[in-house]
């Protein structure tokens, strides 16, 4: 990966974790040297300091995706990286996975399974949410934090 990829997506998580800490005033930030932070359980590309969050947070900033191919559930690199992302989130006990993508000029969009708000289609026996980040925030936090 190059440097300006590279950069782009730590902005783009940077970005992101941004947007959770102003939404939810939970203490997140990006995971230090991408993922690779010691033996801390990070839950993605996002750490939270909060035990208590039950999230796992994979971000993808690429050059492009169709957003009908995702609605058809159709074969798309956006359906690779959820499963890697749900596999990863298991091995960390994390039983709520989000996928939080953009592309070029694009708005925010988080794919998940875990929230009461958004569009929803099938893809193979999984039913998955479509909706814009500020959507999905506005939906609460109430589904990922233990209180």
């Amino acid at each position: 990966m190059g440097k300006k990829s590279r950069d782009k997506g730590n902005s783009f998580e940077r970005a992101v974790a941004a947007a959770v800490r102003a939404a939810w005033g939970l203490d997140v930030s990006r995971t230090p040297l991408s993922g690779g932070w010691g033996k801390r359980k990070t839950g993605g590309d996002l750490v939270f300091m909060d035990d208590n969050v039950n999230l796992f947070v994979e971000c993808k900033n690429p050059r492009s995706v169709n957003l009908e191919t995702i609605l058809l559930g159709e074969d798309c690199p956006i359906f690779s990286w959820w499963d890697k992302a749900l596999g990863q989130a298991a091995s960390e006990r994390k039983t709520n996975t989000v996928l939080v993508f953009k592309w070029w000029r694009s708005r925010t969009w988080v794919l998940t399974r875990s929230s009461s708000c958004g569009v929803t289609f099938h893809r193979n026996d999984e039913k998955l949410l479509l909706l814009p980040l500020e959507d999905w925030l506005a939906c609460g936090k109430e589904s990922y934090v233990k209180v």
